[in-house]
């Protein structure tokens, strides 16, 4: 879903640390490094909630039409964090970008967090790149498709020297991987893992395939994306998707693949090669030179801004409305938690961004926030149609009612956690920003949740075929387990039909299959799919490969499907499945009142100074 945000940019200057070659007097355009987002998060762990938050913010990187832009890990990154009460960072050494297709770079502080009553963050400093005006394709060379296949090729004017001048670079085309065929959308795939290993840094734009005739070769999506690589100091260039699923704030770093085994590899999916061998060409840069963007920006409640004091900005409130103090809140530690009555389920703001999820999309900025429910097992989080879409008020330190956070509960998820609890996070989106000074905001009100608990259903064969598929009762309903029956020999219309799809054979008789779950007209919530043996009892050889749901207001349709893969499923001539549903459903009302500022959560003492 694309979020607007306001573009606020930096204008940044250079400064050439490299000559420039012989006769070339073309000069880089004025770039701009944008602050897209400042992300405040905490941790899911309960002893954590306090003290285990973290700082982020957010980049979207420079585009150049007509010039790469590379990273440059040789020299540090030199930035230097401070907040408005003037606690300093430690400096950032190190900046994680991906610079293919304007994607952003994120600075991560692990160890260090604003004052409690920072109104704003300030980032100065500078980022080290490389640029290129100029590309090169060398001439293709035959690659025999077998894993270690090599062939040498020279890079001309692709490195550059201590003293900034082009140098050519000796590298290999290996063929790391070949095989493995699977089904496309149209006819059998085949996985190309290629890699480019050089002597030197080089920067690497593609690697273009051609059939032994000269002819281009179709190439479908793959699981492996193009990693663009300058090998200077260290491979820092990859796609961070900010997985709020996770407790970790960035993916485990890998291996640097740059300064140290200087390797680009690149992978697709591409029809079987009868003559086991493909014409192959690296297109890459020349002429790289090194720069410096300057980083000056702030981040605050109240939005993103750029070389200035934040007092110097206007910055209307997006809401006029006031809240008065509150005299009854109790001065008390808060520990980011609210149990409601019976059911004790626990809410707790666990995530808070400023800006844009989407840093690539333009208009307004907003407030993202997550939210975290737990709640006792065997309890979990249901879905229901009546409480879709919910608000809680956010208001800001000052008094004013920022406006309203609105939530999403339609498909709740389930996860077991630690002391015996299940999760479940969903996000929300206030379209206002706090008032310029604001040191914290406060998220309160009351969300319906939907809680039920897990039973067993029956277990059920069919036959290891694709659309094998049966007419049962809804489980948890009076005739569950009776009346099972092949619903191409009846012809009636099924309440309830499990089906298998997609029966694929995989190798050392293994197997890849879909089973699927459809109830209409009934209130039902499967929580998953089990697959059991002879004696109920769960397959050890199996693991998931990928899960969807779906649900239609319309005529009241549900649907579930899950993605297995039986290791080994010699002599197995029938499916056996067990659901596993949500039952006795009931609707809890959770009360949520939390405040956040730039420090992470705080005591909920809310007292509201006076503009």
């Amino acid at each position: 879903m694309k979020i607007p945000a306001l573009l606020l940019s930096v204008a940044t200057g250079f400064s050439g640390l490299g000559s420039l070659s012989s006769g070339e007097e073309i000069s880089p355009p004025p770039l701009r490094l944008e602050l897209k987002q400042m992300v405040l998060k905490g941790k899911r762990r309960p002893a954590d909630r306090e003290k285990g938050w973290n700082i982020l913010l957010g980049w979207l990187v420079p585009q150049a039409p007509g010039w790469e832009i590379y990273c440059c890990h040789d020299e540090p990154v030199r930035v230097t964090l401070k907040d408005s009460v003037g606690r300093k960072a430690p400096d950032v050494k190190s900046m994680f970008l991906n610079l293919e297709d304007r994607i952003f770079g994120r600075m991560d502080v692990p160890e260090w967090l604003p004052s409690a009553g920072a109104q704003w963050v300030e980032a100065k400093g500078e980022l080290p790149v490389v640029i290129s005006c100029r590309e090169a394709v060398t001439e293709p060379v035959r690659v025999k498709l077998a894993k270690g296949a090599s062939v040498p090729l020279v890079l001309e004017d692709a490195g550059m020297g201590k003293d900034g001048r082009a140098e050519d670079v000796k590298a290999d085309m290996v063929v790391d991987y070949y095989g493995g065929e699977h089904s496309g959308k149209e006819r059998k795939k085949k996985k190309l893992i290629l890699k480019v290993v050089s002597e030197a840094p080089v920067g690497i734009c593609d690697i273009e395939l051609q059939t032994v005739e000269g002819m281009p070769v179709m190439t479908g999506e793959s699981d492996l994306s193009m990693i663009k690589v300058l090998a200077l100091g260290g491979i820092i260039d990859f796609l961070l998707d900010f997985d709020v699923d996770r407790d970790e704030t960035f993916p485990e770093q890998p291996e640097p693949m740059g300064w140290r085994s200087k390797t680009t590899v690149r992978a697709w999916d591409i029809d079987p090669v009868e003559e086991g061998e493909l014409q192959v060409s690296v297109r890459y840069s020349q002429g790289l030179r090194r720069y410096r963007i300057l980083i000056d920006h702030k981040a605050s409640l109240s939005g993103l801004f750029e070389g200035k004091e934040i007092k110097e900005f206007d910055g209307k409130c997006e809401s006029s409305s006031k809240r008065p103090p509150a005299s009854d809140d109790a001065a008390k530690p808060f520990s980011g938690v609210v149990k409601t009555e019976g059911e004790k389920v626990s809410a707790w703001l666990s995530l808070l961004s400023v800006g844009s999820r989407d840093v690539s999309a333009s208009g307004a900025d907003s407030i993202w926030m997550d939210l975290d429910l737990a709640v006792k097992q065997p309890a979990v989080f249901g879905d229901r149609a009546d409480v879709e879409k919910q608000s809680l008020e956010v208001s800001d330190s000052l008094g004013h009612v920022v406006g309203q956070a609105v939530f999403d509960l339609t498909w709740l998820s389930s996860g077991a956690g630690e002391e015996g609890m299940t999760w479940s996070r969903f996000s929300g989106e206030c379209s206002g920003l706090a008032s310029p000074g604001a040191e914290w905001l406060r998220v309160q009100g009351t969300l319906r949740v939907p809680v039920a608990v897990v039973r067993d259903g029956p277990v059920y064969e069919l036959p290891l075929q694709k659309e094998a598929e049966l007419q049962i009762p809804v489980p948890g309903r009076a005739d569950d387990g009776e009346n099972v029956h092949d619903v191409a020999a009846v012809g009636e219309t099924a309440n309830c039909l499990l089906s298998l799809a997609n029966v694929e054979e995989k190798e050392h008789g293994g197997v890849q299959v879909t089973v699927a779950l459809e109830v209409e007209g009934v209130p039902f919530d499967l929580e998953c799919f089990e697959l059991v043996d002879g004696n109920d009892v769960l397959l050890k050889n199996i693991e998931s490969a990928g899960t969807g749901r779906s649900f239609s207001p319309k005529d009241q349709k549900r649907s579930w499907n899950h993605n297995f893969k039986i290791g080994n499923a010699a002599g197995m001539e029938k499916l056996r499945v067990r659901l596993k549903y949500k039952a006795d459903m009931e609707t809890v009302d959770v009360p949520v009142d939390c405040k956040i500022g730039l420090g992470g959560l705080l005591p909920q003492t809310f007292a509201v100074k006076q503009p």
